[in-house]
């Protein structure tokens, strides 16, 4: 007799508890289901140097000439602007994204310089500034846009042969001048973030030579 009631006892426990374990499988699956869903759909940013046709990385050369009345060559003055792209890769918008750049000087003597970067939608212009400058931007799923991150000023006058540049490549920090000379090893570090993606890392590594034409090579991909 008492065999029987044990048996019925363990029967009606199973009973019940097969449903609720059915139930809490059901739960748990949908909620990774859910996140891998959410994972595959999220934005994805990506930082490089801007390419245009075979350019990499790409080099703004903006010029003004001057000339003679007799059509001599009486001076040139110009910039020359690099600028990055990010490219969201993802299946969705990713919100609230910024730039940050971060400066490595391997000198005791200097010390590391972080800035926040802006964001244009106007390329580099000779005289006036980009009108279109913003510090928060939504980059859509395929998007992609851009900043600048360093130029260099020159000029040439009559019967100079090379272009004179700056002694410094100026870097685009919006509050404060950031400077860095010829023959110098450094590196900057380019961070965007965004209120919903992970964060994305691009290092480069810059030595220029004091030359205008050196300012096309003088930064590569860490």
């Amino acid at each position: 007799m008492n065999d029987n009631v044990i048996t019925t006892q363990i029967v009606e426990s199973t009973s019940w508890g097969v449903p609720i374990i059915a139930a809490f499988m059901g739960a748990t699956i949908a909620l990774i289901g859910r996140e891998i869903i959410e994972w595959w759909r999220r934005p994805r940013l990506q930082i490089d140097f801007e390419k245009r046709n075979e350019s990499y990385p790409y080099i703004f050369d903006l010029r003004e000439e001057s000339y003679t009345q007799d059509r001599k060559l009486l001076s040139v003055r110009g910039k020359k602007y690099i600028r990055f792209c990010v490219f969201n890769k993802g299946k969705s918008a990713a919100f609230g994204c910024k730039t940050k750049l971060e400066i490595n000087i391997p000198d005791k003597k200097v010390e590391g310089r972080t800035s926040i970067l802006t964001w244009t939608r106007t390329e580099p212009r000779l005289d006036e500034k980009n009108t279109d400058i913003l510090e928060l931007i939504t980059i859509n799923r395929n998007d992609r846009e851009y900043f600048n991150v360093a130029h260099l000023s020159f000029t040439k006058r009559e019967n100079v042969t090379e272009p004179k540049p700056d002694l410094y490549i100026n870097f685009e920090d919006p509050e404060k001048r950031i400077s860095i000379g010829k023959n110098v090893h450094f590196q900057i570090k380019i961070i965007v973030s965004s209120s919903n993606a992970e964060p994305n890392i691009f290092i480069v590594n810059i030595y220029w030579d004091g030359t205008e034409e050196g300012f096309d090579k003088a930064f590569t991909k860490a």
